[in-house]
């Protein structure tokens, strides 16, 4: 497995019995509110082979990737690592900076990054019928709260001269995956 530059958008593909959904999930920096950013619920062999193809793949459960699909299958729990990792070494370089005037900084305030959680449950407000969808638009939210952290990591490092390092702009989402087939 390895870290990439991935894209911004990162599918999550979910069969359950005959029925078969797609959500993508935008893990840009600046997404805001427009996170889950398409859906697509039982498209023909053809399409899920383009929506699917070249990019970064949740799949739940050990869904069947669509033959011919060469994509990077997601690892949400090592990329939740990767995530908690980026914070230490963001908190350890604000610990051992010292200002201008040589005494310590004031102590960083990382965001939390919400736990896997254990089972699938109902989304307040989403209305989803189809059991592939339902599983799909749960995992889609956990992707965008990972994401949301990790903007907010990323404000924290660009607000801070000292933690910026050599990369002045908002680095990608640490997303970890592995070529498929």
């Amino acid at each position: 497995m390895h870290t990439s530059n991935l894209p911004v958008a990162i599918k999550i593909l979910s069969v359950v019995d005959d029925n078969q959904a797609i959500w993508s999930v935008n893990v840009g920096p600046e997404a805001g509110p427009g996170r889950l950013c398409g859906a697509w619920v039982n498209v023909n062999a053809a399409d899920a082979r383009s929506i699917l193809d070249g990019q970064p793949v949740h799949v739940l459960d050990d869904a069947p990737v669509p033959d011919g699909v060469r994509c990077r299958i997601v690892d949400v729990e090592a990329t939740r690592q990767r995530l908690h990792d980026e914070i230490d070494i963001l908190v350890a370089a604000n610990r051992s900076s010292r200002t201008p005037k040589g005494n310590r900084r004031a102590p960083l305030q990382p965001p939390a990054v919400p736990p896997i959680p254990l089972e699938r449950t109902p989304i307040f407000g989403v209305v989803a019928t189809e059991p592939a969808a339902v599983a799909a638009i749960f995992d889609a939210h956990y992707l965008a709260q990972l994401a949301d952290a990790w903007s907010k990591v990323e404000t924290l490092r660009l607000g801070r001269d000292y933690l910026r390092g050599d990369i002045p702009h908002a680095r990608p989402f640490p997303c970890v995956a592995r070529e498929s087939g």
